[in-house]
């Protein structure tokens, strides 16, 4: 059946995309207010729980159980080898690079409180990149080294040229199925539910269904 052509309507040549690129809103005063409410719940270290939700989530990804052993011990090879090592050499690139930096000089006092303000702000140096931490084994996760946690978000490892082979490698891995990528903060709850062979379980919330994978 043909295309209808619908007339007076034309494509926009905006990116749609962008609107899914734009900052994520991090403040809720009804979550706030919510919580709060909670008797001595966060009493003590709110602020404490408010900076670290605030804080983006590390990428973790398992590794597919249905996959031969032999397929599954090279990828683990390849995380604690060469993958490893390339963090590794990079956090080392980082900080001798912060510790070659010269200490900038210090601005004469000025007679003007706006020179003085001026003078301090041009001298700040700019913050120097934070070192990428090598993926670690989640020790809670079953078997051994079948879950990875990354030291970064994967868009921040995506933007470093050195990471470039290992981020096409748990793009293209997660694409095949030979990995899944899921937030370790939503693992736990499956391994809560504490689930039997004799359970039947009714999952409300299947879209993608990693949690019932």
């Amino acid at each position: 059946m043909p295309k209808r052509r619908h007339k007076g309507k034309k494509k926009s040549s905006s990116n749609k995309r962008g609107r899914w690129h734009a900052p994520l809103a991090t403040e809720s005063v009804g979550f706030r207010q919510y919580y709060q409410a909670q008797g001595n719940l966060f009493t003590d270290d709110w602020s404490l729980f408010e900076t670290t939700l605030h804080k983006p989530l590390p990428t973790v990804f398992r590794i597919n159980a249905a996959l031969p052993k032999a397929a599954s011990d090279r990828i683990k090879e390849k995380m604690k080898g060469d993958f490893y090592n390339v963090f590794v050499e990079q956090q080392q690139q980082q900080e001798q690079q912060q510790q070659s930096k010269p200490t900038p000089a210090t601005s004469a006092t000025s007679t003007t409180a706006t020179t003085a303000t001026t003078a301090t702000t041009a001298t700040t140096p700019a913050t120097a990149p934070i070192p990428i931490a090598p993926p670690i084994s989640l020790p809670w996760y079953p078997g051994t080294d079948n879950c990875w946690q990354l030291g970064a978000h994967l868009k921040v490892i995506r933007k470093t040229p050195a990471f470039r082979q290992f981020h096409q490698f748990i793009v293209q891995s997660n694409d095949e199925g030979i990995i899944s990528r899921q937030e370790a903060v939503s693992m736990i709850p499956a391994f809560l539910l504490g689930v039997q062979p004799h359970h039947r379980v009714l999952d409300m919330c299947a879209a993608p269904g990693s949690k019932t994978l």
